[in-house]
C-alpha cells in the first residue's frame, strides 16, 4: 500500500537538517520540501475530475487567474526571495477585492430581477453562510443548584443576566472611581493599567502533543496548498511529530509563523 510504503521511507528519515535549523522559515520549507518528495514517491498523482455546481459569478477571467495564483504560490514557497513573496500577497489581494466585486454584482442582478427581494435575500444569506451545523437546543440550565428545564424560564433567565451585566460594569466603574458627582475616565483607565499585564509564558510544545492534536484531526481526503491530505498527515504523524514539535517551539520562541 501507498500509505505503507510512505511511512517506511519516513522511518528511515533522520530530519536532521530540519532540526539543525534555528530559523522558522527554513525549518519549515526543509521539512516540507521532505515530506513532499517522499509523500510524492509513494503516493502517484491521478486526475480526477468532479463536476461541482456552477457559480454564476466565477467568470472564465477569475478561473485564470485562480491558475495563475497557485502557480506564484509554488513559486513563492520554494523561493528565498521576499520579492516573489511580496508580489504573490498582492496578487492574492487584488484577486480577493475582484471575486468581491464579481459576487457583489451577480446578487445585485438577483435581487433587482427578483419578484420577492425577501426570499431572495434569503436565499443568498443561505448560500454564502452554507451553515451545516445541527441545531443544539439548550436542555437544561443550573442556576445556583437548581436545575431548570422550562424553556420559557430558561429564556427569561438568559434575557434577565444579560441585560443586567452592562448596568452592573457601569455601576461598579461610578463607584469606584468619582471626583465630585462626575466620573473621570482617564483617571479610570490610569487606575486600571498602574499594574503590567502579566507576562505570557509559553510550554514547549512535546511530540505527544503533536500526535495527540493531529489524531484529533477529522480523517478527509481534501487538501491546502501543501497538497497533503490530513488523512494522510494522521497516519504518519508518529514519524512526523519530531519536526513539526521543533518547528511549533520555534514559532513559539521567535513569535514567526512560516511564510
Amino acid at each position: 500500500m501507498a500509505i505503507t510504503d510512505l511511512n517506511i521511507k519516513l522511518y528511515y528519515e533522520s530530519w536532521e537538517d530540519v532540526l539543525s535549523y534555528k530559523d522558522v522559515n527554513m525549518s519549515f520549507h526543509k521539512f516540507l520540501n521532505i515530506y513532499l518528495t517522499i509523500f510524492y514517491s509513494s503516493f502517484h498523482t491521478k486526475a480526477v475530475y468532479k463536476l461541482s455546481p456552477p457559480k454564476p459569478w466565477l467568470t472564465q477571467g477569475i478561473k485564470i487567474s485562480c491558475r495563475n495564483k497557485r502557480k506564484l504560490y509554488l513559486i513563492s514557497r520554494h523561493s528565498q526571495d521576499p520579492n516573489k513573496k511580496t508580489h504573490y500577497r498582492r496578487y492574492c489581494k487584488v484577486l480577493a477585492e475582484v471575486i468581491k466585486l464579481a459576487k457583489r454584482k451577480h446578487y445585485n442582478n438577483l435581487l433587482t430581477n427578483s419578484v420577492n427581494r425577501i426570499k431572495t435575500t434569503w436565499n443568498i444569506i443561505n448560500e454564502n453562510i452554507n451553515n451545516r451545523h445541527e441545531k443544539q437546543d439548550i436542555l437544561s440550565i443550573n442556576v445556583k443548584g437548581v436545575v431548570i428545564q422550562n424553556n420559557q424560564s430558561i429564556a427569561n433567565i438568559f434575557i434577565s443576566y444579560y441585560s443586567l451585566v452592562a448596568k452592573q460594569i457601569t455601576k461598579d466603574i461610578f463607584t469606584s472611581n468619582i471626583i465630585g458627582s462626575i466620573q473621570n475616565p482617564v483617571t479610570y483607565l490610569q487606575d486600571i493599567l498602574q499594574q503590567p499585564p502579566p507576562l505570557c509564558e509559553f510550554q514547549y510544545v512535546s511530540t505527544k502533543e503533536t500526535e495527540k492534536v493531529a489524531k484529533s484531526l477529522t480523517a478527509k481526503e481534501s487538501h491546502g496548498y501543501d497538497e497533503i491530505p490530513i488523512k494522510v498527515i494522521k497516519q504518519s504523524i508518529s514519524y512526523i511529530s519530531s519536526p513539526l514539535a521543533h518547528i511549533c517551539n520555534l514559532m513559539l520562541s521567535s513569535g514567526t509563523f512560516p511564510t
